[in-house]
């Protein structure tokens, strides 16, 4: 079947003087396919004839520009305030309504509708809402005429100076905001024209008046051929009238779709008044009788359908042999991905945009997309709505005279993706910052000489308009910067900008437009925290038009971008009831049945105007893929479009029917290995190399050979993020560095020496009246990081509600101790955290090692070395390979345990004899190393350098270091996932 386009091109290709000529498209990219057929029809060279966008021409028919949506908000609301003056809302209630307005304006122009008239109706109409009613009779007029009365909003009412002292009087109440709209609306007008500018309605409806007066010669061009056009306005037929007097215009319309012949097409019979109304200069070929093959497929969820279009593309690709088992009977067609300009993916919902984008797979060609992508799904626009949001609840510090930010607040913009994906130095900087601070409330100054400093330098006078425009300076420098580093790491040479880069281009020219016009501005709408809502509201309220080579490649589209063309191969999604046809209603204060009686669109009229793009479209395809979401959850209704009914039980045609898995597959995970190099580990075993090997990293080693390449060759921190409440190990530190205040206490601020004598006494002492200012000294210490004048200072907020717990952790260990001393008398400790470095021999394998024991006490004539445990570690083994597991850690804290005791006595020989044991703070009376029987009475451990127990560990500890030292072993991941649950490099190699 011969292509609309083509057929039109053709009708033309044989005329003279086409230079004389203006073709005008509903849209841009309709009017480049055409200039391509018309190129490749002409038999001689000609001089191309204009080929226009309907705005683009009328706009050159005008005087005037056609206004940006910023320098709309703006002047609407001036004509607001010099409507209102002193009684007008401020901005921030104003712009909540604004878009709404101008869109009402805009479609009063398209439609000429007499402005008074149309006001006054919606004014009579508000009247009878309005609450002076009696409730009784609201009831009655509402079941009447079907109106529902709701509360008014303040902003709506605006009572005249006479009677604002009496808000409840009746003139009060009738005196609202829709009075005076028809007057806004005249300010409106003459403050855009007085710029020379004007809203797309009102250049259509000037156009339309001016048209009948004018003559032929002052069109510019001899013949203005206006092609592939829908429903139209009022404005837009009254221009089409003017020309068809004035004899100089051809009209063609794509409706020869024998799916318009049946009346029961809305759009069809919409389209077709027209096209009698304007016939064209020759008849269409007839569409061919053979319908195209239609399938219809359920895809579970939204991404599921993007997923699907692109997995069908890829088997188009393919040659019947190589296709997937269950794609060879749909029969799908052959497509050239190198340049498949003949099929499209049309989305109607453009929400679907980018999962598409993130699903096109390796071998598709050139691509090329057109549609409007709404800017408010960007991701720069959704960072710089946290940062409106912290920059609305900061507050301002008497004290320092600095600007104070929400700890939280900062925290989102933080671990927002551009910013950890662009600015991971500057954002580890400010997290160590915040960490050492511990503050709830970030200041400004935090974030000087990092790349994010303009994000958080606020406006400190809001009525200032200096202040507000060098903050949107601010804005646009850290725009630039972050485009400037998307630009930098983008690795395309075909001179594409990637997505990333697009969006912020466009938010960067949104706040330029912005700047602008509050600079231009009467009205500086700075009242309360307005400036950081109007960035945020009007840059998410715009499009971000993506366009390209229209005429090279796969076809990525919009569904309006659709008009005029044909495609042999079409795949559509959102193919759901509610959302294609849409059943949003529209956001309007005029009600249908106004806009219906004025002429204005009305919802059932776009819904109609979809169904002629729609069944148009499907016209000259060969064979159509209709997705849909058949998934109930969340917005889906999981209903398929009633086209997809329409297709089959109004016009007959047969629909396959198809339910297909898109289930997502996780990503394959990465066999890592890390080959080992001498100057990796040699350190361990060199005289005198650092860093030493430690406990800590040896059951890193067993848990995962990669992680212990991570932490301790590449040094690779692991710690939890910064948070909110004290982490585990700052936790166990406090509680530590607690109960060395008793047990072995500084000596004038130095590491004690020797032995130490802990009574019962000294423990009650203790208690009694020190353990709580220990633990304030502590905490201030350790998690807030405050300097030693400060370590008195009283807790507050997470810091205090954990003051009790660790009390009941150190209270624990002392009533233990209390009932040891009652049995057994004195403790004599003989160290506490104190730090040992040796040469570790291990069966003649030596090791660099260090270690620090908690706690290394006398009690009875025993020697016991103790470790403190906040956690659930296991105090029970029943063998020693089990200490050494590399796939069950719960008992890796018993084994450091023996190694510190074997350790202990190779630096002390004396220490021959010790009873290992592990303090488990939150349940004493598990404490201990208990061994024995799989099932049975166990019974406290005592190393000795022989005992068969030891003589096990130290061989697999051997092993396990030998490995850990063979240059011929490469540093694997674990083959168990026990140890992934809490890792947090577990990004490196995809494990859960």
């Amino acid at each position: 079947m011969t292509p609309f386009l083509r057929q039109v091109a053709a009708h033309y290709s044989d005329k003279q003087h086409l230079e004389d000529y203006c073709f005008v498209f509903p849209n841009r990219r309709s009017g480049q396919f055409f200039e391509k057929e018309l190129v490749s029809q002409l038999t001689a060279p000609r001089i191309m004839p204009a080929v226009l966008t309907i705005s683009d021409w009328i706009e050159q028919m005008s005087d005037l520009s056609a206004a940006s949506t910023i320098d709309m908000v703006f002047l609407l609301y001036q004509a607001y305030c010099d409507a209102f003056g002193p009684a007008a809302s401020e901005f921030d209630k104003f712009i909540y309504w604004v878009h709404i307005i101008i869109t009402d304006f805009n479609d009063v122009d398209m439609a000429m509708a007499d402005v008074n008239s149309l006001y006054t109706n919606l004014r009579d109409l508000r009247q009878i809402a309005t609450d002076y009613i009696d409730p009784e009779l609201k009831v009655e007029i509402g079941r009447i005429f079907n109106i529902q009365f709701t509360e008014s909003d303040s902003f709506w009412n605006h009572p005249p100076a006479a009677v604002a002292d009496d808000p409840t009087s009746p003139s009060a109440q009738y005196h609202t905001l829709w009075d005076k709209l028809s007057e806004i609306y005249d300010r409106f007008h003459a403050l855009l024209q007085a710029r020379g500018l004007a809203t797309p309605g009102r250049l259509y409806r000037d156009l339309a008046r001016r048209l009948p007066s004018m003559t032929a010669n002052e069109l510019g061009y001899e013949r203005i051929v206006l092609v592939g056009f829908a429903a139209l306005s009022v404005s837009e037929d009254k221009i089409f009238k003017s020309l068809r007097e004035m004899n100089v215009a051809d009209y063609w319309w794509d409706d020869a779709s024998p799916a318009f012949d049946l009346e029961a097409n809305a759009g069809g019979q919409l389209v077709r008044v027209f096209s009698k109304r304007y016939p064209a200069p020759a008849a269409l070929d007839t569409i061919a009788t053979a319908p195209p093959r239609i399938h219809a497929m359920a895809a579970p969820t939204d991404v599921g359908e993007a997923k699907w279009a692109f997995h069908l593309v890829e088997q188009m690709g393919l040659t019947d042999e190589q296709r997937r088992d269950d794609i060879r009977p749909l029969e799908l067609p052959h497509v050239n991905l190198s340049n498949a300009i003949n099929t499209a993916i049309v989305l109607p919902d453009e929400n679907l945009f980018v999962p598409l984008l993130s699903s096109v797979p390796p071998g598709v060609g050139q691509m090329n997309v057109t549609l409007g992508y709404p800017m408010r799904h960007a991701g720069i626009v959704s960072l710089m709505h946290l940062v409106a949001r912290a920059h609305r609840q900061a507050t301002h510090s008497n004290t320092t005279n600095q600007w104070m930010f929400y700890r939280e607040d900062v925290l989102d913009i933080l671990s927002h993706p551009i910013i950890k994906s662009t600015f991971i130095n500057d954002v580890l900087a400010i997290s160590q910052a915040m960490e050492q601070s511990r503050d709830f409330n970030v200041s400004e100054n935090t974030f000087i000489g990092t790349a994010l400093k303009p994000l958080f330098t606020t406006v400190r006078i809001l009525e200032s308009k200096a202040e507000v425009l060098a903050y949107i300076d601010r804005l646009m420098e850290f725009v630039g910067e972050l485009d400037r580093r998307v630009r930098s790491h983008d690795g395309t040479d075909n001179g594409l900008l990637p997505l990333q880069s697009a969006f912020n281009v466009h938010y960067a020219d949104a706040l330029r437009n912005l700047r602008q016009a509050i600079d231009e501005s009467n009205h500086l709408p700075t009242e309360g925290t307005s400036v950081f809502y109007l960035i945020d509201r009007l840059t998410a309220s715009l499009s971000v038009p993506f366009t390209g080579e229209p005429l090279e490649g796969l076809q990525l589209m919009g569904m309006l971008e659709t008009r005029s063309l044909d495609f042999d191969n079409l795949i559509v999604l959102s193919m759901n009831e509610r959302v294609f046809p849409s059943r949003r209603p529209m956001s309007s204060f005029i009600p249908d049945y106004l806009r219906a009686a004025h002429l204005m669109p009305t919802n059932a009229w776009h819904e109609a105007v979809m169904t002629f793009h729609f069944y148009r479209l499907l016209g000259r395809a060969s064979d159509v893929m209709l997705i849909y979401n058949s998934s109930s959850q969340g917005t889906s209704s999981g209903e398929p479009s009633r086209f997809i009914a329409q297709l089959e039980m109004t016009y007959g045609l047969p629909v396959r029917h198809t339910t297909v898995d898109t289930s997502v597959s996780p990503a394959p995970e990465l066999h890592i290995e890390v080959r080992k190099r001498p100057e990796m580990i040699e350190h361990y075993t060199l005289p005198g190399g650092t860093p030493p090997l430690s406990a800590s990293a040896i059951k890193k080693y067993l848990k995962c050979p990669l992680m212990f390449y991570l932490r301790h060759v590449q040094h690779l921190r692991d710690d939890n993020d910064t948070g909110d409440f004290m982490d585990a190990r700052t936790f166990g530190t406090v509680v530590h560095n607690t109960l060395q205040e008793l047990y072995y206490p500084h000596v004038n601020n130095c590491l004690r020496t020797g032995s130490y004598t802990v009574t019962r006494e000294m423990i009650d002492d203790f208690e009694s009246r020190c353990l709580a200012a220990t633990v304030v000294r502590e905490v201030n210490r350790t998690y807030l990081f405050r300097s030693d004048d400060q370590l008195n200072q009283p807790l507050h907020g997470d810091a205090l509600i954990l003051l009790d717990t660790i009390k009941t952790y150190v209270q624990n260990v002392l009533t233990y101790d209390r009932q040891l001393i009652k049995e057994h008398g004195p403790i004599e400790v003989l160290e506490c955290e104190v730090p040992h470095l040796l040469a570790l021999d291990l069966n003649g394998l030596k090791v660099n090692f260090t270690f620090v024991i908690d706690r290394l006490d006398r009690v009875g004539g025993c020697v016991r070395l103790i470790d403190y445990k906040t956690g659930n570690d296991e105090t029970k083994f029943t063998s020693a390979d089990e200490l050494m597991s590399t796939t069950s850690h719960k008992k890796h804290a018993l084994m450091q345990l023996l190694l510190y005791c074997n350790a202990l006595h190779q630096m002390r020989p004396e220490f021959d004899t010790v009873q290992p044991m592990i303090y488990k703070l939150r349940k004493m009376d598990e404490s201990g190393m208990l061994i024995g029987p799989q099932r049975g009475e166990k019974h406290q451990y005592t190393f000795t350098p022989g005992d068969p127990v030891n003589g096990e560990f130290t061989d697999a500890l051997h092993h396990v270091l030998a490995e850990m030292l063979d240059c011929e072993t490469p540093f694997r991941q674990a083959t168990s996932t026990n140890a992934c649950k809490y890792c947090h490099f577990t990004e490196f190699c995809r494990r859960n």
